[in-house]
Formats: C-alpha cells, structure tokens, sequence
C-alpha cells in the first residue's frame, strides 16, 4: 500500500468537510486534558476550551470577552501580580527578538 495515499485518504476521513485549521481548532477545543485560554494584549479572553472550564469552571460564553484578571486571586490583582506577568512576558519576548535579530545580522 502506498503509505502517502493512505495518509492522504485517512486525513481526510478525519478532517471530514474541514479545513486543516478548523480541525485543529475543534481538536483545541475539544480538549479536556489541558487548559487552552488564549487572550489579546489588553487580556481579555478570546478563546476558552473546554479543559479551561474543567479547571476554573467557566463556561466559553461566560468568560469569552471579559479581562482575563478574573482568574486571578483578588489578593494577586491588588498586588498587581496579572499586569506584572504580562509585562516581564512582553519583556521577554521583545528581547529574545533583539536577541535572535542581532545574532542573525552578526551572522552575516
């Protein structure tokens, strides 16, 4: 058997009338075994899977569009610790970016 056009014929059983993208999009949100909450750079909640309900017991439709704070212990946001991690991880990134720019322009 041609293993390429058994790969071929058994993606599309699965993907059925997806797209690659949609599957994994359903794959995401069918997840029970991990949390996938996905917010913008204000932080509010833009996707929410079911794993996310399992383990703070929010529904999609009840936190889907409100600031992602509300996960966080009301002792954590009165400390400032949410804004906090947002801002080292935005240091993060912008850094491993200059980073990963000036080894590239070393290189050449």
């Amino acid at each position: 058997m041609n293993t390429t056009r058994g790969s071929r014929f058994f993606g599309e059983a699965m993907l059925g009338s997806a797209t690659p993208a949609e599957f994994l999009g359903q794959v995401i949100q069918s997840s029970t075994e991990y949390s996938v909450i996905v917010k913008d750079l204000d932080g509010t909640v833009l996707l929410w899977n079911e794993g996310a309900q399992k383990l703070y017991g929010y529904k999609a439709e009840e936190i889907i569009g409100q600031p992602a704070d509300i996960l966080h212990a009301p002792e954590d946001i009165y400390l400032g610790l949410p804004q906090r991690m947002s801002t080292n991880r935005l240091l993060l990134t912008h850094s491993g970016r200059n980073a990963s720019t000036r080894s590239q322009h070393e290189a050449t």
